[in-house]
């Protein structure tokens, strides 16, 4: 039944004889006197006249061989074929030949695979990704951690390493680690040894524990933990972070913080809605504060200009951002309750300029907390607002 399913997805799609195949398609690289087989998964809508992102996969032990196929059976594709609209990347899935061997003995061969990609195919290479599982969680921690500069971010499930060896080289790597807490192949406690030693060196490392699951934890990582989202988000932040290093390349950027509330004790309680809207053309910095008070029947916005410390603190606010995790964050956000207003929130940050464009927005509900007064201008909005985004 398996190879029925395997061998009926290899198939590309349809398409015009002028057009890129899609779907998943058998490559080969040729290291020396030695063939690796590799697979490479194009999405059907994919263009070469967009960057792409893009995912490089590594496998278990029960996947080596030379075939080319079994490492579709198992973790990320088959995961990708019950919802190919969520995973809009290219996706490169190797074979390791043999059990004997770790992933890094091979290294000279994935790069060769990633170069080819990379000339034959539309990459975004700010946007790379490396996961795997098992022997390929093994993989990812020691390969993220030798060429860090190549991902975005990484995904190890049930894998394992030394910690104390690649610690240092993840400190400014995104990381969400998967495990099973009863896993006898992969004791949970490497993951959970390799998380802390990435925290403990100044880092952030995720870790998702999946209480009463096996060494099979993939089932979960690549099905239901919303991994590519992450993916995207975590990507995302190499842009930001582009700019933070050369804020001369921000040619502009737009930032709409908006807070509508309501007295929650008062069931006739009117709708405020308020908003701060700072944009930069040009190297300016200005702002609009508007208030919507159906009491006062709205008050005109109010325009003024930054300066150079207005801008740093854009710039220290978006370093807020990255260093808590927030393009990365899926859980709900909750500033902290003062008054007993239902708030619901919405923030809106867009950026242009030589490192890409780059697009956040963000829309929660909160209870009970104020913005200290009527005369909180927008830089101080954002802050307090971004300071609460943990």
């Amino acid at each position: 039944m398996l190879a029925a399913f395997v061998v009926s997805s290899w198939l590309p799609a349809q398409q015009d004889a002028a057009a890129t195949p899609t779907g998943f398609l058998s490559e080969t690289v040729h290291i020396g006197t030695t063939d690796y087989p590799y697979v490479l998964y194009v999405p059907r809508n994919y263009t070469p006249e967009q960057r792409w992102p893009l995912i490089l996969f590594l496998h278990g032990a029960g996947e080596c061989g030379n075939d080319g196929m079994l490492q579709v059976a198992v973790g990320l594709a088959p995961a990708m074929m019950k919802a190919t609209a969520e995973w809009p990347f290219l996706v490169l899935m190797p074979q390791k030949p043999d059990r004997r061997s770790a992933w890094e003995d091979h290294d000279e061969a994935l790069m060769a695979m990633l170069k080819k990609t990379q000339h034959d195919y539309a990459v975004d290479e700010r946007q790379q990704f490396l996961t795997g599982l098992s022997q390929g969680g093994h993989g990812t921690w020691v390969l993220g951690a030798k060429h860090k500069d190549l991902w975005a971010a990484i995904a190890p499930v049930c894998g394992y390493a030394n910690a104390t060896e690649i610690a240092p080289a993840l400190t400014q790597m995104p990381i969400w680690c998967f495990h099973g807490d009863a896993d006898k192949a992969v004791p949970v406690q490497q993951s959970k040894d390799l998380t802390a030693a990435v925290q403990q060196a100044g880092g952030h490392a995720e870790l998702t524990i999946y209480a009463g699951v096996g060494h099979n934890s993939w089932e979960k990582a690549y099905g239901e933990a919303g991994l590519a989202d992450w993916f995207l988000a975590a990507g995302a932040e190499r842009i930001v972070r582009g700019y933070l290093a050369k804020p001369e390349s921000l040619a502009d950027c737009r930032i709409h913080l908006s807070d509508s509330s309501l007295d929650a004790d008062r069931a006739d309680s009117p709708t405020v809605t308020r908003e701060w809207h700072l944009e930069r053309k040009g190297g300016r910095l200005e702002w609009r504060d508007v208030l919507l008070d159906p009491k006062s029947q709205g008050q005109a916005p109010q325009k003024r200009q930054g300066s150079l410390e207005s801008d740093g603190l854009f710039r220290e606010n978006l370093q807020r951002m990255l260093d808590g995790g927030t393009f990365r964050m899926r859980n709900a956000l909750n500033p902290p309750g003062t008054r007993d207003t239902r708030h619901k929130l919405t923030l809106d940050i867009e950026l242009h300029g030589d490192s890409g464009p780059f697009r956040f927005r963000r829309e929660w509900s909160a209870t009970g907390f104020d913005w200290q007064g009527p005369k909180t201008g927008p830089l101080e909005a954002f802050a307090f607002c971004i300071s609460e985004l943990r």
